[in-house]
């Protein structure tokens, strides 16, 4: 699995920003403007993409992990059971931060 993160991490890095068309500037920073008239540079949307991607597969990952055995093919076995509530409220709180650091961290986290 890590071999797997690591090789979509490595082709998003390269090829994100042809892929999306997004012009980056390497020689400009995260945000252009000052005060409230601040918005996003390319280079601030690739590495916002870039990070959420990384996060998602992590979190994906860890329901992966859930079976660890030989025979056991389902990793939604089981998933929303009452014994099991507290690995789906670790996931959904990890999700609800992840959500909440893109879409209102703004320039604190550098995410667009």
């Amino acid at each position: 699995m890590s071999l797997y993160i690591t090789v979509v991490m490595l082709l998003m890095f390269i090829f994100n920003a042809t892929f999306w068309d997004i012009e980056v500037d390497n020689t400009k920073g995260f945000f252009e403007g000052t005060g409230d008239n601040r918005h996003p540079t390319g280079k601030n949307l690739a590495f916002t993409m870039l990070f959420n991607t990384f996060i998602h597969l992590h979190l994906f990952n860890q329901i992966n992990c859930r079976k660890i055995k030989n025979d056991q093919y389902n990793v939604f076995q089981h998933f929303f059971s009452i014994g099991n509530i507290y690995p789906v409220l670790i996931f959904l709180i990890q999700l609800g931060v992840q959500y909440i650091f893109v879409q209102y961290g703004g320039y604190i986290t550098r995410c667009s």
